[in-house]
């Protein structure tokens, strides 16, 4: 069960990432259409948007789940609030 619960948090990790990477774009994306006026990729910029928010659901549906399977105790509960909090600012 342990080791589930681990191989789980490393997808959790992993999404975790992939939304900074996707925010880390989006980012550099906006800046490019404000100094460039492109207002087709600031419209772009909007549909990434929606798709790091639904990671950021997912994130949220699997910390839930993984408090409630598995009752991780310690550390354990601290990095997933911690990741939960990560999920939201980005």
């Amino acid at each position: 069960m342990q080791r589930f619960f681990h191989d789980e948090l490393r997808q959790l990790r992993d999404d975790l990432i992939l939304m900074g990477e996707r925010s880390l774009d989006m980012t550099r994306m906006v800046l490019r259409a404000v100094e460039a006026g492109d207002d087709s990729l600031a419209l772009q910029v909007r549909g990434m948007d929606d798709r790091v928010d639904e990671l950021e659901k997912r994130v949220d549906r699997e910390i839930m789940r993984y408090l409630t399977l598995f009752g991780p105790m310690g550390s354990d509960v601290r990095l997933l609030l911690a990741a939960r909090d990560i999920g939201h600012d980005l």
